[in-house]
């Protein structure tokens, strides 16, 4: 889970601490980042495989406003950049969720680890 925990790491300041894998607890306080593992891919080579994967993450930020939201968009962009571990940014959507009255901004990045 190492690599789950430096996601985690590099998150949870732009959101006082509220960065949390798969789900938030109930009643969080909005603004807050939830991120998940997508897909998970080994690396394989005609003599099998080696100790390498390609991981897909998927970073959902959650904020009762579209410019929070969006502000928090550039804010993990800028903080992926920065971040120790290599990341490519793959694809980013935008929704409105009615039942909980939140913007929601997902951003999908490929790790290698």
């Amino acid at each position: 889970m190492a690599i789950e925990g430096d996601i985690q790491a590099v998150l949870a300041a732009l959101v006082g601490g509220r960065c949390y894998p798969m789900v938030a607890p109930d009643n969080t306080i909005r603004p807050y980042i939830i991120f998940q593992v997508v897909s998970n891919v080994p690396e394989v080579t005609l003599d099998g495989p080696v100790d390498t994967e390609n991981r897909r993450i998927q970073i959902d930020v959650y904020d009762p406003t579209y410019s929070g939201v969006k502000t928090l968009e550039l804010a993990i962009k800028a903080a992926m950049i920065a971040a120790s571990f290599t990341n490519i940014p793959l694809v980013s959507r935008e929704t409105y969720e009615s039942e909980t009255k939140l913007y929601r901004i997902s951003l999908d990045y490929s790790i290698w680890t």
